[in-house]
C-alpha cells in the first residue's frame, strides 16, 4: 500500500502537529502516520513496533484516520450522552425525590412528563437514574400522624431551651407496657420450615416508667400498675426528690403528662411533638427491652418484670 498517497496530510503538517501534542497517546498517533508517510516504516506492523504498540492498535489508528481526519484523531472523545434532561431539570428532579414522593419508576416518569415536559420510557427512566446515581432505598419509618416539619421545628426550639441547662441536667422519659402476653419474634430455621413459638393469650400487664439522662446514663425507673396522671405525678415527685438544681424534663404528649405537675418542682417540662418517637432516646432503650421479651412465655407478671430488669 502506498501510504504516501493514502495519507492526505503533508509531512510538514504531521511533524508540526506531532511536536504540538502534550499527550503521549495523541503524539504516538501522529508519529504513526508520519512514519508511514515518510517511508521510514513500510508497513503498519513496522510503524507499530517503532512506537511500541500492538498491530491491532495500529490497525485501529489507521481505520479511525481513514474514517475521520487528523484533527478528529487527536481530539478528546466527546462526553457521554447526557440524555434529554437539562441541568436545571435535573435539579428539579432531585428536589422532587427529596420530597420522598417517588415509590416507583412510573412515579418518576410521570413527574418528568407532567412537570418537566420530558418523555421517557420506563427503561429510559431506569438508565437516567443509574446515570445520576439515583437508587431505590428502603424508607426511614416515620409515624403517619407526624406533622410535616415537626422534628426540625422542635430541634430548633429544643436547642434554645436546653442552652440554659447542663447536659447532665436533661432527662428524657417514657413508659413501656410489659406483661404476660407473648410477643412473637423471629427464629432461625432451615428453608421451608416455619418455627413454632408457644404463646400465652391472657394478658396481665404493668408499666415501666423510665427517666434517663442520655449523656450520663443515669436515670430512675420503676414499675407502676397503670399509666395515668396520679401515677405519673408520683413518678415525678420521686425524681424531683433526688434533684438539687434546675432540670429539663422531656417527654411525649400523653394525656398523663401534664405540665401542671412540674409547677412545684426543680424541673421544666418540654413536650415532644406528636408521633415523633425518634426524638426520645428512651425509645432506643425500650427497643432492646422489647427484643428481650419476644417469643417468651411468662406464667406470672412477676416473671415478666424480672425479665425486664
Amino acid at each position: 500500500m502506498n501510504y504516501a498517497l493514502k495519507i492526505q496530510d503533508d509531512l510538514l503538517t504531521l511533524q508540526t502537529t506531532e511536536k504540538k501534542q502534550t499527550k503521549a497517546q495523541y503524539r504516538d498517533y501522529v508519529r504513526f502516520l508520519r512514519l508511514l508517510k515518510s517511508g521510514e516504516a513500510k508497513t503498519q506492523a513496522q510503524a507499530a513496533k517503532a512506537i511500541n504498540i500492538t498491530l491491532r492498535q495500529a490497525q485501529r489508528i489507521w481505520k479511525n484516520y481513514q474514517q475521520t481526519s487528523l484533527q478528529q484523531l487527536i481530539s478528546p472523545p466527546q462526553s457521554a450522552y447526557s440524555g434529554k434532561i437539562s441541568t436545571t431539570q435535573i435539579s428539579h428532579l432531585r428536589r422532587f425525590l427529596l420530597d420522598d414522593q417517588a415509590s416507583t419508576l412510573a412515579d418518576i416518569k410521570n413527574y418528568l412528563s407532567g412537570s418537566l415536559g420530558v418523555e421517557y420510557t420506563i427503561g429510559g427512566v431506569f438508565d437516567l437514574c443509574k446515570r445520576l446515581g439515583i437508587k431505590r432505598r428502603t424508607g426511614r419509618p416515620v409515624h403517619a400522624h407526624q406533622p410535616p416539619g415537626a422534628v426540625e421545628t422542635y430541634k430548633k426550639k429544643f436547642s434554645e431551651l436546653s442552652a440554659d441547662f447542663a447536659y447532665a441536667d436533661i432527662r428524657y422519659a417514657d413508659e413501656l407496657r410489659a406483661g404476660t402476653r407473648t410477643d412473637l419474634g423471629r427464629k432461625w430455621g432451615p428453608s421451608g420450615h416455619r418455627p413454632i413459638s408457644p404463646v400465652k393469650i391472657g394478658y396481665e400487664s404493668v408499666y415501666l416508667y423510665l427517666a434517663l439522662c442520655p449523656f450520663t446514663g443515669k436515670g430512675f425507673a420503676t414499675f407502676l400498675p397503670k399509666l395515668n396522671g396520679a401515677y405519673f405525678r408520683w413518678f415525678i415527685d420521686q425524681i424531683n426528690g433526688g434533684l438539687d438544681r434546675p432540670t429539663l424534663f422531656v417527654a411525649d404528649g400523653a394525656k398523663a403528662h401534664k405540665a401542671d405537675y412540674f409547677a412545684a418542682t426543680h424541673m421544666t417540662f418540654s413536650k415532644l411533638p406528636p408521633a415523633c418517637p425518634e426524638l426520645n432516646p428512651v425509645e432506643r432503650v425500650f427497643l432492646e427491652v422489647r427484643r428481650g421479651l419476644k417469643s417468651r412465655v411468662f406464667a406470672t407478671l412477676a416473671q415478666a418484670q424480672s425479665r425486664v430488669k
